[in-house]
């Protein structure tokens, strides 16, 4: 039956596209305190340097 075939290929191509999108898609991991602190501290600085100018 040619509607069998139909629905047997549909998932393979869905698992190969799935595949190739989960490599890509990946939430950048949450910056860490240090690592804030540190970030801001240099803002901080920048902002001193600018109000001397």
């Amino acid at each position: 039956d040619p509607k069998e075939e139909s629905s047997e290929k549909t998932p393979t191509e869905t698992k190969s596209k799935d595949t190739g999108k989960d490599i890509l898609v990946e939430e950048p991991k949450p910056i860490k305190r240090k690592q804030q602190v540190k970030m801001d501290e240099g803002h901080e600085v920048a902002a001193r340097l600018r109000a001397e100018e």
